[in-house]
């Protein structure tokens, strides 16, 4: 038997800001921020893509040493530039993922590889920190010592003794001097069949909230969706929505949205597409925008066949003040489903 549930039609409630988002406007793009790439797939002009390969990260001041992060292009790559101040007498820094990404299970995991940078004076040490839902670190810190300067380097931590599941990562990078500089990029886990992408380091990831029948998998914090579950062409992640029509027995959609556009202007895209992967054939997935004044969604696109990645492509709708975007969101309609579901967005993409 359905639960009736009320259908949203007008009138939205955003979400609170969040700090962290990804830069949306393709003509303002600055190289230091987005990585913009202009395809043609299937007919479309693809003009702005979200990977969704890159978690939200964040510099802590737990030592006293500033880090200061941003993305852009440096030595050959895309990739994630840290800087340090070290007022000293502590010469250690702390950068976390930011918000708690759906807990993975890295209990097979071997290895945990990923390619550095280093702009100083002198070689740097690299400690990694792994913990469980329950801020237990689940590994003895590793530690890669010995990082030399001037070249992209490979750091391998041996992880063998790795117990459980994943769900924060901690970089410690030592050995600072004031104005050091490091480079991240490629980060991979080796289950002992090969390196596996996990994160790309290759742009500030818009910052991502759920809401209604979205079910978290952290409930007092904020939630990471970008996920290493299921990706689409073995890409480092995707979106994740788990979702259960009695999360919220008065709403009759799950979404995750996009938050904190500042007014964004996406004006000249006429079409969105992203490739979608459900554990159930027959589920209705659709987009929404809201531009402050107005919620506007797109027409439902079902999901054809379960445990396979589709490819849909939803036309802008029309009465969408476009320049000043406020927020955009992925939704999975649950008004007419029952018990519980999972549902993976990537490789998104706004054209023509």
């Amino acid at each position: 038997m359905l639960k009736l549930k009320k259908i949203y039609t007008t009138g939205l409630s955003l979400c609170a800001i969040l700090t962290a988002f990804y830069p949306a406007v393709f003509a303002a793009a600055s190289a230091d921020s987005v990585s913009v790439r202009v395809v043609v797939i299937q007919g479309m002009t693809a003009e702005l893509q979200i990977a969704c390969d890159t978690h939200q990260w964040k510099g802590e001041l737990w030592s006293g040493v500033t880090p200061t992060l941003q993305y852009g292009e440096y030595y050959g790559f895309r990739s994630m530039r840290a800087s340090f101040e070290v007022p000293g007498p502590s010469t250690l820094a702390f950068i976390r993922t930011y918000v708690y990404f759906q807990p993975e299970d890295w209990s097979a995991v071997t290895q945990i590889k990923m390619e550095v940078y280093v702009e100083s004076t002198t070689e740097k040490n690299i400690e990694l920190e792994i913990f469980d839902s329950s801020d237990v670190m689940v590994v003895p810190k590793p530690n890669v010592t010995g990082i030399s300067t001037g070249s992209w380097v490979e750091v391998v931590w041996d992880v063998s003794s790795l117990l459980g599941t994943a769900f924060r990562i901690v970089l410690v990078p030592g050995g600072l001097l004031d104005g050091d500089i490091m480079y991240f990029k490629n980060m991979r886990i080796n289950r002992g069949a090969g390196d596996i992408a996990w994160d790309a380091f290759a742009e500030d990831s818009y910052a991502w909230t759920g809401g209604e029948d979205f079910v978290p998998w952290q409930a007092t914090e904020r939630n990471d969706p970008i996920s290493n579950i299921q990706t689409h062409n073995a890409s480092a992640g995707a979106l994740s929505i788990p979702w259960d029509v009695d999360q919220d027995p008065g709403s009759a959609n799950a979404k995750l949205e996009a938050v904190n556009l500042q007014g964004k202007n996406f004006t000249g895209y006429s079409k969105m597409r992203a490739w979608v992967y459900s554990d159930r054939s027959g589920v209705p997935i659709y987009m929404a925008f809201a531009d402050g004044s107005s919620w506007t969604p797109t027409a439902h696109i079902a999901v054809d066949t379960a445990n396979n990645w589709q490819l849909m492509e939803w036309d802008a709708p029309g009465g969408v003040n476009w320049t000043n975007l406020q927020t955009f969101m992925f939704m999975v309609n649950t008004f007419e489903l029952t018990g519980v579901g999972q549902v993976y967005i990537d490789d998104i993409e706004f054209g023509n």
